[in-house]
């Protein structure tokens, strides 16, 4: 499985131990099916989507959908929404709706989709800037070279506090509960797709059961520090 140490959702302990959210659930899914899951480094985002397509890794928890992924990939639902926010440096500009983005520079991490308005908004009507953190797209806020940065919530606010950027950096009013459907994904290339109507049914069944509620419900709760 290939992960990318994006915190909450992967993450590498300081002792090596690999967890997370996203890495929770694959972990559920895999041990209902008897597979053994062996994890990449800290890879980034645009190298594991490559290195998934390609087949050179299996498995990926956490993608967004798309008519392009599903060329390659299987795509397995398991969660149904995310938020996210614009974030400013403190007293730069209020983004209190969509349209206040107009001509600003935002910083986005590659790869990544966002929410619905920004993945589809006019040619011109801003710039992205794609970075492959999102602590370099922080200090690129705090450094004036993007106005703005879209990103999830959690994530970002974990950054922000690591960084120290709290009395420089402010989350906006504008933000956006996406119905972005979360996705385990298994590579077409993969030894997993001669199975892979098992691997369906059996994230199906933890799909319709709520067991992958449960399992995230459970990180959230035990793991109070990565979420401040």
């Amino acid at each position: 499985m290939c992960i990318d140490h994006y915190p909450p959702m992967q993450v590498i302990g300081s002792n090596g131990e690999i967890t997370g959210e996203n890495v929770e659930v694959a972990k559920a899914v895999f041990a209902r099916l008897g597979v053994v899951l062996r994890f990449t480094g800290d890879t980034p985002l645009k190298r594991c989507l490559m290195m998934l397509e390609g087949g050179f890794v299996d498995v990926m928890a956490g993608l967004l959908d798309s008519p392009e992924r599903r060329q390659t990939l299987h795509m397995f639902l398991y969660s149904d929404s995310i938020e996210k926010s614009i974030y400013v440096r403190k007293g730069s500009r209020v983004i209190s709706k969509f349209s206040d983005l107009e001509n600003l520079t935002i910083g986005i991490l590659r790869g990544a989709k966002q929410f619905r308005l920004l993945d589809q908004a006019p040619a011109g009507f801003f710039q992205l800037e794609e970075v492959s953190s999102l602590d370099q797209a922080f200090k690129m806020l705090v450094r004036e070279r993007v106005d703005a940065v879209s990103a999830t919530n959690y994530s970002a606010d974990l950054v922000i506090s690591k960084l120290g950027f709290s009395q420089v950096i402010e989350k906006s009013s504008f933000h956006v509960l996406d119905s972005s459907p979360t996705f385990i994904s298994i590579s077409k290339k993969s030894a997993l797709s001669t199975d892979i109507a098992r691997v369906s049914e059996v994230i199906e069944d933890m799909y319709a059961s709520g067991e992958f509620l449960r399992i995230l419900s459970d990180f959230r709760n035990n793991n109070p520090q990565l979420y401040r």
